[in-house]
């Protein structure tokens, strides 16, 4: 027999109406966290189909505005480029910006080429 058996042995033993009486309440709490999560079924439900929508929604925006900031620095950095080649000021600028489009992997801006090819191919 384990401790818990035994405690609940010897509490029964010493008071069986108060045990009878947390046998009850534990069943009726049982019955109200039943009752909860059947209740909150249809509200998580509907969460998560709003959420889907949402995503499905703005994923196309999302995925526009990443591609439209991917090119938009890499005509800035041709800019650069070509500018660096008689401007000294320019040149720091385009030395400072070098990985404004070179991310590595590890960068939380970081853009996968094969995301970027599914994107093209969309």
């Amino acid at each position: 027999m384990s401790l818990w058996d035994d405690l609940k042995q010897k509490a029964m033993r010493a008071n069986p109406e108060m045990a009878e009486k947390a046998a009850q309440t534990f069943n009726r709490a049982k019955e109200v966290a039943l009752e909860a999560s059947q209740k909150a079924a249809p509200v998580l439900k509907e969460a998560t189909e709003r959420t889907s929508a949402f995503a499905k929604e703005k994923t196309p925006i999302v995925k526009a505005q990443a591609l439209k900031a991917f090119e938009d620095a890499k005509v800035r950095r041709a800019q650069l480029q070509e500018r660096a080649k008689h401007d000294r000021v320019a040149r720091e600028e385009m030395i400072r910006t070098m990985y404004d489009i070179a991310l590595s992997p590890k960068d939380e801006n970081f853009l996968e080429e094969g995301f970027l090819l599914a994107l093209m191919e969309n």
